[in-house]
């Protein structure tokens, strides 16, 4: 079902003596370049940033990219509102900054951005950070409506607090209309830090290629930014990436189509799509088999 044949025939195309050497800490070149205008092509970078390469930044894999996020905006005892349930590793990640995690429930419109308020005026303790999967968020599988990502970019803006937005599945929309990302609503954001992986839209294995929306100067609004360092990928692994976007897009969308209708037929009693918009995972009720 993976397009195996075209990855080997681009990595033929683009390797030469040059990937078997370092690489740039922000990221290969045509990478950087092929990225950002597959992202401008299919409208997921505003109108207001397009042009603007240096916000995009090439990390070793989409977990690398939360990494830096937390390590820059996170100190020890710093709250961080969560899902919940969320993605383990996004929390597990911020937790090994030391933070205090506040967890915020989801429904069908995804973070309850009432709860966070509520929470923040009893206690008078706004969150530091706030990390969200708003898009077929992971596990419960929906996804933030626009109204609620309006609120929560004014509660953000606010109380000053530091969006991580993970989005590994903005790329997997197959039906229905899709919503822009937070940081398309609230272009050249220094409040907002993007996270992108390859291993969702185009293999598993490509996870060890990431990107990250940043600010041209990456610091936080409340305190000096700690130094950091990016441990970029290799050449060898990042020079094939750059001719997936725009060769693999129509390969990748129809496999997928047809793993969503063979995946969604073998579900059984007790199980439910997570939207008519979803390309994946349903969600599990109490009686749930799925096999």
């Amino acid at each position: 079902m993976l397009p195996a044949a075209d990855f080997a025939r681009i990595a033929a195309q683009v390797f030469s003596p040059e990937n078997f050497t370092y690489g740039e800490t922000k990221g290969e070149p045509i990478l950087i370049e092929a990225l950002h205008d597959y992202l401008a092509a299919t409208e997921q970078i505003p109108r207001e940033q397009q042009g603007n390469r240096d916000r995009l930044l090439i990390t070793s894999g989409g977990m690398q990219g939360l990494d830096l996020g937390f390590k820059l905006f996170v100190t020890p005892g710093d709250l961080v509102a969560c899902e919940s349930p969320t993605y383990t590793n996004g929390s597990a990640t911020a937790m090994s900054y030391e933070a205090e995690i506040l967890e915020i429930p989801v429904d069908e419109d995804g973070m309850q951005i009432d709860v966070l308020e509520e929470h923040t005026n009893r206690t008078g303790r706004a969150p530091k950070v706030i990390y969200t999967v708003p898009t077929f968020q992971n596990p419960a599988g929906v996804t933030m409506s626009l109204p609620r990502r309006e609120r929560l970019l004014e509660f953000a803006h606010r109380h000053r607090s530091v969006i991580i937005e993970d989005n590994p599945y903005g790329m997997l929309r197959f039906e229905g209309k899709s919503l822009p990302a937070l940081s398309d609503l609230s272009p050249n954001d220094p409040l907002i830090f993007g996270v992108r992986t390859f291993s969702k839209f185009v293999a598993p294995g490509c996870g060890s290629v990431g990107s990250t929306s940043i600010l041209r100067s990456v610091s936080s609004p409340s305190t000096p930014s700690r130094r950091w360092t990016p441990a970029p990928p290799f050449p060898t692994s990042t020079s094939s990436p750059a001719g997936w976007p725009k060769a693999a897009r129509t390969r990748t969308s129809r496999s997928c189509a047809r793993r969503t209708a063979s995946g969604r037929s073998r579900c059984r009693k007790g199980w439910r799509d997570s939207s008519p918009e979803r390309s994946e995972l349903p969600i599990p009720t109490a009686d749930s088999s799925c096999g």
